[in-house]
Parts: C-alpha cells; sequence; structure tokens
C-alpha cells in the first residue's frame, strides 16, 4: 500500500507593524535591567501585555510607572530559584490573566573578571546559576506547561557576543552553552508551531556595563569594529521582530546585535 503523504500547508499574512504583538503576553525575565526595560517598552508599543521578572521590585516599579496606561504586570523572583519555576508561570497566567505566549529570558551577570585567575567559586557558581541554570528550566518549564498547545508561542534568550570567543570566564562560558541549548530545542519545537532563538548583544551600555566602560550615554565611542557601544532600545528592536510573525522562519539562530565584531576578518581600515 502506497504509504500517504504527509501535506503541510503555510498560511501566511503581511505583519501590522504597529500592532505586531497584538494579543501577546510577554514574560521578561531581568525586567527592570536596560534590556528587559527596553524590551518592555517596544513590546507594549506594538500591542503585547508584558510580566515583568526581577528580584530587584523597586526597578521594576520604575518602568512600571513610566509605562501608566499600558498592560504592565511585575513579579518579584529570584532566578536562581529553580524549583519554583513551573509555578511562575502559573503565578504570571493569574496576574496578567492569561496564559504566556512568549518567554523572553533576559537576566543575566557578568563579574568582569579578567581572566581565570581572578575567578573565585563563589563567582563562578553565581553566573553559571543565572547565566545558565536559569534559563535552561525556565525553557523547561514553559516547555513542560505549553507544549502541548505550542503553536504560535515562542521563546527568546538573551545571549552574547561573547559566546563566540576564547572565553576563560563564566560570562562566555555560559552565553556558549545558551546557543548550543537554542539550537537542539528549535529541532525539538519548530514542527509544532514553536520557535526559539537567540539575541547576541555586543557591548551595551546598562547598569551591569556601565562601570567598565568609558562610553556614556553622552559619548557612545567605544573601541571596536562599531566604533561604538550598543544601546537597549536598538537590541529591543531587533527581538521584538525576532517574537513576531514576522520572522516565522527563523528559529534556532542566534542574532548577533554588535555590528559583525565576532567575525573573523582580514580587512582593516
Amino acid at each position: 500500500m502506497e504509504e500517504e503523504k504527509k501535506i503541510v500547508q503555510v498560511k501566511f499574512s503581511p505583519v501590522q507593524a504597529d500592532r505586531i504583538l497584538a494579543g501577546q503576553n510577554v514574560l521578561i525575565t531581568g525586567g527592570g535591567g536596560g534590556i528587559g526595560s527596553a524590551m518592555a517598552r517596544k513590546f507594549t508599543s506594538v500591542g503585547a501585555s508584558v510580566i515583568l521578572v526581577d528580584n530587584k521590585p523597586e526597578k521594576m516599579e520604575k518602568v512600571k510607572a513610566e509605562l501608566t496606561g499600558y498592560p504592565v504586570f511585575t513579579m518579584t523572583y529570584d532566578v536562581t530559584d529553580t524549583k519554583d519555576m513551573p509555578e511562575l508561570f502559573a503565578d504570571a497566567e493569574k496576574i496578567s490573566g492569561k496564559e504566556v505566549t512568549i518567554l523572553c529570558a533576559n537576566a543575566g551577570i557578568s563579574l568582569h573578571e579578567h581572566g581565570i585567575t581572578e575567578v573565585t567559586r563563589e563567582k563562578f557558581d553565581l553566573q553559571i546559576a543565572v547565566n545558565l541554570r536559569a534559563p535552561f528550566f525556565l525553557t523547561k518549564a514553559f516547555l513542560e506547561r505549553y507544549e502541548k498547545n505550542a503553536r504560535g508561542r515562542k521563546i527568546l534568550i538573551t545571549t552574547s557576543e561573547a559566546a563566540d570567543e576564547g572565553f576563560d570566564r563564566p560570562y562566555g562560558m555560559t552565553k556558549a552553552g545558551l546557543n548550543n541549548m537554542i539550537k537542539a530545542i528549535s529541532h525539538r519545537v519548530y514542527e509544532k508551531g514553536m520557535r526559539i532563538n537567540g539575541i547576541a548583544p555586543g557591548v551595551t551600555i546598562t547598569d551591569m556595563t556601565r562601570d567598565n566602560i568609558s562610553s556614556t550615554e553622552q559619548n557612545l565611542a567605544y573601541e571596536g569594529v562599531a566604533g561604538r557601544v550598543m544601546v537597549p532600545e536598538e537590541i529591543a528592536e531587533v527581538a521584538c521582530f525576532l517574537i513576531s510573525d514576522a520572522s516565522t522562519c527563523i528559529s534556532g539562530e542566534i542574532i548577533h546585535c554588535n555590528a559583525s565584531a565576532h567575525v573573523r576578518s582580514y580587512y582593516k581600515a
């Protein structure tokens, strides 16, 4: 007997730019930080509701006050506490009134060691906990809760250009691990209608980097391929594209936001 052929069809409608995230409910970890708060501003401006998750409630409340009139919810939570992550999504549904459709695992930390000899056990464990273990178990909890109803859901993980370098410090090592996970999970979920991608900023001016770079908001100059640092708002624009239906054919990718600084080139100006 001839085997029945599987028929696959795609229904695609052009997106409406000013409502590109209409109806989406986005959970953002690190939601009080520079990139996380920029994501919240961008996503709500194009129709999404957002749930900010951070261990610093005062930062989230500042973002929420700035976005008065938009559907913004806050949850004080330490992402290193992985045992309660399944409940995190249940609680998010309760406070927002609907299911989480998009996970942005954005929380991260760098302790800016200058090499392996400056890395203590405590520094190593903390960066592993925040940068690798937390997004791993967040993704696991998201899949366990929603994979049976996967269609249209997305995961976006904030990684880093550091993952592409030889790095003897935990920060780059954790981000390389995330990149590996993103590629594998895409193969698991894409056919079910869910997508996962990574966004890899270059050096971006935020509270985490400000004390370790000479760049300021008034002068973004920085030695490197771009000649400047990045700003959170431009990272958020790319993030919005990746979690929208404008990017339905993109999954398992790491999208760099660093003017190709991670690419080895023999060109020199």
